[in-house]
């Protein structure tokens, strides 16, 4: 029901598909869109009545099969009104706009506003008919918003009211995205927005101190936790405002670590050796052996050529040991083989001159390795262990020869 010097009106929408209106009586006007989707608010205004009959009009609703009626009952005029305003009330955009309503008056008047985004450059004072026009200034929130101008003349008042609908919501982020390595690190994008907003994360890696709720232009700072598997991973932070949603996507890398080439072969002599190490993270490393030692920092980061020294092998064995690489979760090897050293012997002297009365000597063994001995006749013997290894001084007794024939006998080191 609307009075009869006319006023605005508002109804809901509530609708999940595309909706058409109609209206039956000039007298109802709006700047709505004829086409709409879904839920909406419908603002309208109705020109004074200045007839001495009520009226009704009828703003018809439809979306496919349905129809839904919204009606306006206006009352009687007063034909001898001697204060009239028309339109009643206007609806107007977010944008600075300048409007106008016409006055009938037989006598003087003046007019207030009750916003300070209303304005007008006209005389607060005036007499009889004129056309009013007024300013208002841009909205810059998101909401409709309402002001009146009123109309005085002695004791009768008359208003016109200003529908100034919210600023259409902006919202904008750059970058989308950031890639990560997987030791971490910080980040931040940019947005832009004319209304308040607020974010969140969904992975509890990726965070950040800024004020969960914000307004306006703002840089985000947001900080990436270490990666220590082997999956790379992904995240999203969401900006919402009002309808509008914009994501901002961080992928971070897995840990990686590899070796090449993973094995090795040095000679027994011992020497260098080096193999190179791919990462994106930081590392340690450790031997398994004390022959094979390196110089290299034990902590490292990245990609590296990785050196180390091998010591001479001095037993008939080959021996192997390992440099392990780790990275968290992440393990690498590079194995070293070293070649046996060749199987030494020899004696010293090789031969001896005994008298028939025979006695007692010695010969020097030189082996790397173990050995055994044996004497080829029973009159050259010794006491020495039948198993031996490495340099020893090998001694051995001759019985006296009774004959009168020389004899010649053989220690064997094998």
């Amino acid at each position: 029901v609307v009075a009869a010097g006319g006023g605005a009106g508002i109804f809901r929408i509530s609708s999940s598909n595309p909706w058409n209106w109609s209206v039956d009586s000039d007298w109802i006007m709006t700047n709505e869109p004829s086409t709409q989707t879904g839920n909406q608010t419908f603002t309208y205004t109705v020109a004074a009545n200045i007839t001495p009959e009520s009226r009704t009009a009828t703003i018809t609703v439809t979306s496919g099969d349905i129809v839904c009626a919204y009606r306006v009952l206006q009352a009687a005029g007063d034909p001898e009104e001697t204060l009239v305003i028309n339109p009643p009330s206007r609806s107007i955009s977010a944008e600075r706009t300048t409007g106008r309503f016409t006055v009938l008056s037989e006598g003087e008047w003046t007019w207030t506003s009750d916003a300070v985004w209303l304005t007008s450059p006209e005389a607060t004072s005036q007499t009889g008919n004129q056309l009013f026009n007024y300013i208002a200034t841009p909205n810059t929130t998101p909401e409709d918003r309402i002001a009146s101008i009123t109309v005085t003349s002695g004791d009768t008042n008359r208003t016109h009211t200003v529908i100034q609908e919210g600023l259409a919501g902006s919202l904008t982020l750059r970058p989308a995205g950031n890639n990560l390595e997987a030791e971490g690190g910080t980040g931040s994008f940019y947005i832009t927005s004319n209304i308040t907003w607020t974010w969140s994360s969904n992975a509890l890696w990726l965070t950040s101190n800024a004020s969960t709720s914000q307004s306006g232009n703002q840089t985000i700072t947001y900080s990436v936790a270490a990666n220590t598997s082997t999956q790379a991973r992904t995240a999203t932070i969401t900006i919402s405002a009002a309808d509008l949603t914009r994501t901002h996507t961080v992928s971070q890398s897995a840990r990686t670590l590899t070796v090449s080439p993973t094995t090795s072969s040095i000679a027994a002599t011992g020497g260098n050796g080096a193999f190179t190490v791919s990462s994106n993270t930081a590392w340690n490393w450790s031997d398994n052996a004390a022959w094979l030692t390196s110089n290299e920092a034990t902590t490292q980061s990245g990609n590296q050529t990785f050196s180390y020294s091998v010591a001479r092998n001095t037993s008939t064995q080959a021996r192997t040991a390992t440099i392990t690489l780790t990275a968290g979760g992440l393990a690498r090897s590079h194995i070293v083989t070293q070649a046996a050293a060749e199987i030494t012997l020899t004696v010293r002297p090789t031969t001896r001159r005994i008298p028939a009365t025979g006695g007692n000597d010695t010969f020097t063994v030189s082996s790397n390795t173990n050995w055994n001995w044996s004497s080829n006749v029973p009159w050259l013997t010794s006491n020495e262990s039948t198993t031996q290894s490495g340099n020893q001084t090998f001694s051995y007794s001759v019985a006296a020869n009774t004959s009168t024939q020389s004899r010649t006998a053989t220690i064997t080191i094998a």
